[in-house]
């Protein structure tokens, strides 16, 4: 259960965070075109599979940092102060000693095999090497942030990020392309660091204690397993594309891969907040039943609020393309496909969450196996049937539509009757049909020559046939006031040289 002052914490800390999420993405649209504009399909393909080396790289704390996602709030919870900054201390040391050996590692590799790689993957491990590092202070000062419930200052830390990172891209990547575009992703992390410090210091004690280190890789190993193998299988596109259609297919996918990260943009801050809340609530009394408002009120809300944002990116996003991006026109298909799949992408994050929160988690990691398999099975398909990047992104979209409803059921198992569980999915199920109906059916409407008004026009046909869930979802959670409420608010906030 919540008390209605949770809810409007809770809510208030949403409307926050998010409403900056949507802002920054906004200003993040720009630097992406630039980045697309500047550096090519080839050089994106290039960019993506250096990502995914950057992605496993983040592995290397071995579950440590989950320390202060998970235990730090649920220690403040308990009223246990000490603990909590013993664990973020230990997991801030453990996790930069392992970066700078992986970083140092990196580094030395390239430098030794030089003669043997390609002068563009040379240089983008020598970048890379830089960019792990910088990346883990940054992500780390970020996870603090966050464990402490300091929603509006990580909020305008990523607004103001977006458009230092877009005038470094701007400057860098018109003239040195891809190096230059690297070059601009270390000045943003630099700035991200300087200024989340600069308002939000803390002591920062070197702490290896071995044995509480043990304990943190007991329990975050299996939670890091969890996001290693869910990590697996959403780069399970990228990988599968690269191998067998090349580099190029590769770059026209990264604006369907573009979409899914704009999109999750926003489900993400709110599960952000909810996964803090909830290991808080959790450590409050250890009670399951207490947790049943925070996951059913997320399912509500993103449920009846992701339509609209994948709507605007359906209608709207082919001309945006066609206009500034017309190079990646051919992955216009593969990008509808797997805007279908972030409706379900966004629901089984906190169903996720729910579980880690009650201990419950080791399903996910027989899951997580599970995805990869069908991830990689259903794209293998896709290509030999010739359907190309479209097909694979349709076979993602099904897999994310399999993990919610798997996800779903297990946990509502221990949150809802059976009365309860099967309305809800129905629920969920008739809010996604509606939209498909709505998206596939709008999308037949041609009563304008000019498409860039056909697609305005149905848009907001869009908008008006789904609004009576959102104003349904409003009488339920009062978005509204509370997003009003923040936007009259003042965007100064106090300085924070504070103990934590």
């Amino acid at each position: 259960m919540t008390t209605n002052g949770s809810k409007k914490s809770i809510l208030t800390q949403v409307g926050h965070f998010s409403s900056a999420t949507l802002l920054t993405h906004l200003v993040t649209m720009i630097a992406v075109f630039l980045t697309r504009k500047f550096l090519g399909p080839l050089q994106m393909g290039i960019w993506s599979i250096m990502q995914v080396v950057l992605t496993y790289s983040m592995y290397c704390s071995l579950g440590v940092t989950y320390g202060i996602v998970q235990k730090v709030p649920f220690y403040r919870g308990k009223k246990d102060y000490a603990k909590a900054d013993e664990i973020r201390d230990v997991s801030i040391s453990f996790s930069m000693f392992m970066t700078g050996l992986v970083s140092a590692g990196i580094l030395i590799y390239a430098i030794c095999f030089r003669t043997r790689l390609k002068p563009e993957i040379f240089h983008g491990l020598l970048f890379a090497s830089v960019i792990i590092f910088l990346t883990r202070v940054n992500n780390l000062l970020i996870t603090i942030l966050r464990a402490y419930k300091e929603f509006t200052l990580a909020g305008k830390q990523m607004f103001f990020s977006a458009i230092v990172n877009a005038l470094f891209i701007a400057l860098l990547a018109y003239s040195f392309k891809l190096y230059g575009f690297m070059l601009a992703i270390c000045f943003s992390l630099i700035f991200n660091i300087v200024y989340m410090w600069m308002h939000y210091r803390f002591p920062i004690k070197w702490n290896l204690n071995i044995a509480l280190i043990k304990e943190l890789i007991v329990y975050g190993f299996l939670l890091i397993s969890i996001d290693f193998l869910g990590n697996t299988a959403l780069t399970a596109d990228r990988i599968v594309i690269a191998k067998f259609l090349g580099l190029e297919a590769v770059g026209l996918y990264s604006i369907a891969q573009l979409t899914w990260n704009y999109v999750f943009a926003f489900p993400n801050s709110i599960s952000i907040i909810f996964g803090t809340n909830i290991q808080e609530k959790y450590g409050e009394r250890e009670r399951i039943d207490h947790l049943k408002g925070f996951v059913s009120k997320s399912l509500t809300a993103l449920s009846s609020t992701m339509p609209f944002i994948i709507g605007a990116l359906w209608f709207l996003g082919p001309s945006a393309i066609h206009l500034i991006l017309p190079k990646f026109i051919n992955g216009l298909i593969a990008m509808q496909c797997l805007l279908l799949g972030t409706f379900f992408a966004s629901l089984y994050t906190p169903l996720e969450q729910f579980l880690v929160a009650i201990k419950k988690q080791l399903p996910l990691l027989f899951l997580g196996g599970l995805w990869i398999l069908f991830a990689f099975s259903f794209n293998f398909i896709a290509v030999n049937a010739g359907l190309g990047i479209g097909g694979v992104a349709a076979s993602m979209a099904f897999v994310a539509m399999l993990r919610f409803i798997v996800l779903f059921f297990i946990s509502g198992a221990y949150l809802f009757s059976k009365k309860e569980l099967w309305l809800n999915f129905f629920q969920i199920s008739g809010r996604f049909i509606y939209l498909l109906v709505l998206l596939v059916g709008l999308s037949q409407i041609k009563l304008f020559q000019n498409q860039l008004i056909t697609d305005g026009f149905n848009f907001a046909v869009f908008l008006l046939l789904y609004s009576p869930i959102f104003f349904y979802l409003n009488k339920q959670l009062e978005i509204i006031p509370i997003f009003l409420a923040y936007f009259k608010g003042k965007w100064g906030f106090k300085p924070a040289t504070q103990q934590i």
